[in-house]
């Protein structure tokens, strides 16, 4: 709680040692640069930053609806219309970090929190890679299984459409209850995202405007998300 406003935030710790021991340094850095600069409402802004000889400091707005994660496993899935409103919601934050050449990577429902009216606010910038224009690929292995894109995969380098991949991977949980090619043993899930074809369950779970949107954004071809 801030002593003169008496405004409460959220304080994240971090340990150097820690950071240094893991080789995240550049991790940590690229969240603070990201986080600085950008002004979203559906991201979660930074407020202050400091540190001490041992720790750094990111002070952040106070988000406290709870992780999607927790949501999502509470209800087993959501409803069109919520998938859709935050699915909206999430196409905002990310259109806004690609248009400051901003790639997040690692979009899961871990990483996104609930304010108090029920809006989404993406969090955990550690895994972004700045500075990617439109032309340029990166190569770095990183990110979440069930939500990783082909091309991350087969290592043939990846730009922005990492992130429209995973924001389908996300919208098909959010229907269904699964990733859709979610498998209990890693290399089988790895498989099934370079060779399955997408797959929907029975019934009306995924009306066709969700699947036409789903399978546009789940093309292996990245050039064509």
């Amino acid at each position: 709680r801030k002593k003169d406003t008496h405004r409460i935030y959220a304080l994240k710790t971090i340990r150097k040692a820690h950071i240094i021991s893991r080789s995240e340094v550049a991790h940590t850095l690229a969240e603070r640069s990201v986080l600085a600069q950008i002004n979203n409402p559906f991201i979660v802004p930074l407020k202050f930053s400091f540190q001490s000889p041992e720790k750094l400091y990111f002070v952040l707005a106070f988000v406290n609806g709870g992780e999607l994660f927790h949501h999502l496993q509470k209800e087993h899935r959501f409803d069109v219309n919520r998938s859709r409103f935050y699915t909206a919601e999430l196409l905002c934050a990310l259109e806004c970090l690609h248009g400051f050449s901003v790639i997040y990577r690692d979009l899961k429902p871990e990483n996104i929190l609930l304010d108090y009216q029920g809006h989404i606010a993406l969090c955990d910038f550690g895994l972004c890679k700045l500075d990617m224009k439109d032309e340029d690929r990166t190569n770095t292995f990183c990110g979440t299984p069930e939500y990783l894109a082909p091309e991350l995969l087969l290592g043939q380098g990846y730009n922005k459409t990492v992130d429209w991949w995973t924001l389908g991977v996300l919208l098909y949980e959010m229907l269904t209850g699964l990733p859709p090619f979610y498998d209990e043993n890693t290399n089988e899930m790895y498989r099934k995202i370079l060779s399955d074809p997408l797959n929907f369950p029975p019934g009306d779970v995924v009306p066709p405007a969700a699947r036409d949107l789903l399978t546009s954004l789940l093309n292996g071809d990245p050039k064509k998300r």
